[in-house]
């Protein structure tokens, strides 16, 4: 069910990017699977704050100088995706309702080894996300 999740999530942010003009958010997309998944938890988020999350996670992308995918409009109503891309790591955060969420997912994914600034940068994501009220 997880790989499922991220294929949809990565597809998802793959057809959003192909819209964007002007940007090049391809540059850094990873394609995961279970070799270079090294992060997956649900987070007891309210989806309904689908527009803080999303303003937070925007926020990281930028602190890190990261590209930014977003996916909303595209999906079913209540459902989102949003990632902070760099070429060493994609860390997304997502609700899907027809999976039955009842929080956020985040995955992370690594197109190699999972270094010790790849772990930082994941918790310092969860702990921003989990400061959302």
């Amino acid at each position: 069910m997880s790989v499922l999740r991220l294929c949809l999530c990565t597809l998802a942010a793959v057809l959003l990017a192909c819209g964007q003009v002007g940007h090049d958010s391809e540059r850094h997309v990873l394609t995961g699977n279970d070799t270079n998944l090294f992060f997956q938890a649900q987070l007891p988020l309210d989806p309904q704050k689908a527009d803080k999350i999303i303003a937070e996670v925007q926020s990281f992308a930028r602190e890190h100088d990261m590209d930014l995918l977003v996916a909303r409009e595209t999906l079913p109503p209540g459902d989102f995706n949003v990632s902070a891309n760099a070429a060493t790591i994609n860390i997304k955060a997502m609700h899907t309702a027809a999976l039955g969420d009842t929080g956020v997912q985040v995955f992370a994914i690594v197109p190699d080894t999972v270094s010790e600034t790849d772990k930082e940068l994941v918790r310092e994501f969860v702990t921003r996300l989990r400061t959302i009220s």
